[in-house]
């Protein structure tokens, strides 16, 4: 485990920047798609974070009609809150002093697709319901209170997750080659 005080000391420090400086707490995430082959409907590149961005081929959802072999969106929107739950759990031990042995966090997404396949108005679009599995292994003796008081503070922390539960407001821009640019309201 890296020292105890490493979390602690750098968001203490960003704690304190934040405080007396609001507006550099506002952070950004990114991803964006690129063109490959515009007349394949089931596949495309997509980049991940910015500046030396991660480059991951994805494909349509096998639920309606995608090709099998490469993750689809839903997959992406699965690793994000794993990535985040799991990113949130291990900078909590770090900060009670749990020594993990062992972590690893597992999600699933169920959705019904009839809705986005337009075979029943009234089934919702989108995800209904997502499930994480935590598997976590700490050092044999380590306090279960600290424990539960790290994981409490490990979700209150998690950004996607909490993201997920409050629906965030989205907005759409299209630009088109030709004419006027049209906005789209989520």
């Amino acid at each position: 485990m890296t020292s105890q005080k490493s979390v602690r000391i750098a968001q203490e420090t960003l704690r304190t920047l934040y405080a007396l400086a609001p507006d550099t707490a506002r952070a950004s995430s990114h991803a964006s798609t690129v063109d490959r082959d515009p007349s394949d409907p089931f596949r495309a590149t997509a980049f991940i974070g910015a500046g030396d961005a991660d480059v991951v081929q994805f494909a349509a959802e096998r639920a309606v009609g995608g090709p099998n072999g490469l993750p689809a969106p839903t997959d992406f929107l699965c690793a994000a809150l794993a990535a985040s739950q799991d990113s949130s759990i291990r900078m909590a031990a770090n900060r009670w002093g749990v020594p993990l042995e062992a972590l690893s966090v597992e999600v699933r997404g169920w959705a019904d697709v009839r809705g986005a396949m337009g075979v029943n108005r009234d089934a919702p679009v989108g995800l209904q319901t997502m499930q994480c599995t935590v598997r976590l292994a700490v050092v044999p003796g380590t306090d279960p209170e600290r424990v539960r008081r790290m994981l409490l503070e490990a979700e209150q922390s998690c950004i996607v997750l909490a993201t997920l539960r409050r629906a965030v407001r989205i907005y759409t821009h299209i630009e088109r080659t030709a004419g006027e640019p049209l906005a789209l309201a989520a």
